[in-house]
């Protein structure tokens, strides 16, 4: 009987202590970085159309506006919530103060590092295989929109309503390129994209994608003049050709209206 109740003892107080465990607070790793609030929402919300000191993008480099007098910069911010959305006065105090450091460069950077590694732990890996075979059409994207290629350049293929993308990677933050896609704020994407989102995934692909294009690459539009002009020519002679075919062989319709 006493080694029954030690062996009921022993497991009452093995399960006293897994309950112990499990209500206790689990302590905290003091050396994680912690987020900066104002970089976070610069690098998710603003990233994808300005730099600080990295060059101008589809808005221009900020680095100028960290000399700007405080209130002019907070004035400045708030006219962008029709980008972003909604700022309180706190949020626009945190970015105009954000900008103003001397550290700026340095927040963002550590934050685009933290979002990076937020990102990894919620989706696979980027593959810039799948980000190619998106960006050129080869694979549709998920809801339907059109792909990339058809407006903008890469590996000297591609449209010209918007900007040549092969370089994009040495101006902007990966992170920061994967949120530009993935929220597609800019003028002509915004209503192209509005009904067909770019998945998180999908944005985390295309932007590897794009980090690995070679700059050097020559543009579609920068081939010889020549090869152009004999292409123009030759399809205007086309057209004049289908012209005067469809205009100068008698209409069906109208020799049966000469016959009767």
């Amino acid at each position: 009987m006493s080694f029954l109740l030690e062996k009921m003892g022993a497991a009452l107080s093995a399960v006293a202590l897994t309950v112990v465990a499990r209500a206790a607070p689990v302590p905290q790793d003091a050396t994680a970085p912690a987020s900066d609030a104002a970089a976070h929402r610069f690098v998710t919300a603003c990233a994808g159309c300005h730099t600080v000191g990295g060059g101008k993008l589809t808005g221009p480099d900020l680095i100028s506006v960290t000399a700007w007098p405080s209130g002019d910069l907070k004035s400045a911010i708030q006219r962008m919530q029709k980008y972003v959305g909604p700022l309180t006065d706190a949020e626009v105090q945190q970015l105009a103060d954000l900008l103003k450091s001397a550290e700026v460069r340095a927040r963002l950077k550590a934050e685009e590092g933290r979002v990076a590694q937020a990102f990894a732990a919620k989706t696979a890996p980027p593959s810039a295989a799948s980000g190619r075979a998106l960006f050129s059409g080869a694979k549709s994207l998920k809801n339907g929109g059109a792909p990339c290629l058809a407006c903008h350049q890469a590996e000297g293929a591609g449209g010209t309503l918007g900007p040549d993308l092969a370089n994009i990677r040495a101006r902007m933050g990966e992170v920061a390129l994967a949120s530009a896609i993935e929220k597609a704020n800019f003028k002509v994407m915004e209503p192209a994209y509005r009904r067909h989102p770019v998945t998180k995934q999908e944005a985390l692909d295309m932007a590897r994608y794009l980090s690995s294009l070679d700059p050097s690459t020559p543009r579609a539009a920068d081939a010889p003049l020549l090869l152009w002009g004999g292409l123009g020519g030759a399809a205007l002679m086309a057209g004049l050709a289908l012209f005067q075919r469809n205009h100068s062989a008698p209409h069906p319709a109208r020799l049966q209206r000469r016959r009767s």
